[in-house]
Parts: structure tokens; sequence; C-alpha cells
């Protein structure tokens, strides 16, 4: 009798301890587990708004999930769920429990959407000839040079997708109301850094460079609300979004340069750039940045004459 009642309890205990147990291996708190999307999305945009919309609440794991869909969104369309997983660096089932959460049967019906996505880029650039003409040069001695040669081109040419006036215009009123531009970057990002501190400094504008090397978070707590900063921060780097929040909270204008629209730095900025993916060749996302320096230098020229 005593071992039934034994046996009863630890079979009671198991129960009520699994889900519990298996929430900590997805990394979903138990609030999330039960909250799925009623009506997912048929297509990508709409996709991309959810997610943008609910990256916040995401626990970290899912979240690195959401980061690396929407910036890769082809490889996401012609990749394996276990593909997938190991280049966000979690497992494949956390893949499959973003897919429910967002309120599809599975991993499948979500891939479907990128891969819709996918086919009409396809369509839409079929006489496109970037890639065309990477195929084409692969024989030839000069292939490098051509290849680099045909990916910024091909990036530059996309720069229209990636920003809108209503940006370049919004981030010309930041730069030229401000007494001082504080531009904060990194190591990878330091060429980007320098080259818009200069094109900024021969506009008359007065700059201030902020690295991660030379103390910037004690040159970034000099910005007032009179001044505005500009981060330059890529997904590679380690994320220290931590910095910006108090600049923020002061009312300081900030505006983002990122290569990823779930970057931190998105959520405080009042003006976003998002140029390339994070996985991209290391030298395009640069090529874009001084592209758009040369951009916002030229609407502060027309905005002053």
């Amino acid at each position: 009798m005593i071992g039934l009642l034994g046996e009863g309890l630890r079979n009671s205990l198991r129960v009520s301890f699994e889900p519990e147990a298996q929430r900590e291996r997805m990394n979903v708190p138990a609030d999330k587990m039960d909250h799925q999307q009623p009506d997912p999305p048929v297509d990508f945009d709409s996709l991309r708004v959810l997610i943008n919309a609910k990256n916040r609440t995401f626990p970290k794991r899912l979240s690195q999930v959401a980061r690396y869909l929407i910036d890769n969104p082809d490889e996401t369309a012609l990749g394996s769920v276990g593909s997938i997983a190991e280049a966000a660096q979690v497992t494949p089932s956390t893949v499959m429990r973003f897919a429910q959460l967002l309120g599809y049967d599975g991993f499948t019906a979500l891939q479907e959407i990128f891969r819709r996505n996918i086919r009409a880029k396809l369509s839409l650039n079929h006489d496109a000839t970037g890639w065309k003409s990477l195929e084409k040069e692969r024989s030839s001695p000069s292939h490098p040079l051509s290849q680099t040669i045909d990916a910024c081109c091909t990036a530059l040419s996309g720069l229209t997708n990636m920003v809108t006036t209503i940006e370049i215009d919004g981030a010309v009123e930041i730069l030229s109301r401000s007494r001082c531009v504080f531009i904060h970057g990194s190591r990878s990002t330091f060429p980007m850094t320098v080259a818009l501190q200069q094109a900024l400094t021969r506009k008359g504008i007065r700059c201030t460079l902020s690295m991660d090397l030379t103390g910037g978070d004690d040159v970034l707590a000099l910005a007032t609300n009179d001044d505005a900063v500009i981060f330059i921060s890529r997904s590679a780097d380690a994320e220290r979004v931590f910095h910006a929040l108090p600049l923020a909270a002061k009312g300081v204008p900030i505006i983002a340069i990122v290569d990823s629209s779930l970057s931190p730095y998105t959520d405080v900025a009042s003006i976003s750039f998002k140029l390339g993916r994070p996985d991209d060749t290391n030298f395009l996302m640069p090529t874009l940045a001084i592209a758009l320096t040369e951009v916002l230098v030229k609407r502060l020229k027309q905005r002053h004459a």
C-alpha cells in the first residue's frame, strides 16, 4: 500500500514539474508558453511587422531566432530547421517553438512565408544582372575584383530600399539643429565613424568621436538635449546599448546606423538606418554607410543653401 502511494506521488510530481523543466529547456517564461498568435501573418511584410513588435517580449533564445529570420530571409527560405537553428545558435526545438508562438502549425508553414517572399523577389529581379555577371566572371583571372565590384554595386543599388526620404530628412533635421554631434563607434565600425565625422566637420557641424576603445561612455555623458548622438553598430559587436538609455532618458536625439532591424539601438533611436545584413561581407556595410553619409551631407547643403 505504501509502495503504491509512493509511486503515485512520484508520478504526480513528475507531471507537475515536467512543464517547468520544458520551459527551462526552451528558455520560455511560463506566462508566454500558451500566448500564441491567433491569426498568423500570410505575407512577409506583415510577418516582419509582427516579429518587430513582439521581439521585446521574447526570451533570449527566441529573440535570437527572430533576429536571424528577419535578417536572413533568403537563408530561412532555403534552409532546414537544423541549419537555421545552428546559425541562430539555438536548438531546433526552439525554432519550431518560435513558429508555433506566432500561430503557425509548425516551422514548414512559417518557412512558406519566406519562400513566397524569395519567389516574389526572383520574379521582380528576373532581368537583374548582378548575379549573372558574377557567374560570367568566375572563369576570369580578375574574378575576385569583379565579384567585389558587383557586390558593392548590388548593395548600393539596394540602398533606396533600405532608407526612406522621411528618415533622411528626419536625420538632417536633427543634425542641423544640434550644437554638437557625438558619433559613437567600435573597432569594426571605425572607418564609417571617421568618414561621417570628417564629412560633417567639412559642413561646419561640430563633431566629437566617441569610441569604445577610448572611454566613449565618459564622452557620451557630456551630451545634452541640445546635441545629438549617432550610434554605428554591427551585430558582430558586443551590444552595449545600456550607454544609450540614459541619453534617451535625457531627451538627447539619437540616430542609429545598424545592420539589423532588431538591434537594441533601434528601440531608443529617433531615426534608425538599417544597412545590409549581419552576415554581409565586411566591406559592404561601410560602403553603404559612406554612401549614406554623402546623402546626408548633400541634404544638409541643400537645407542651408
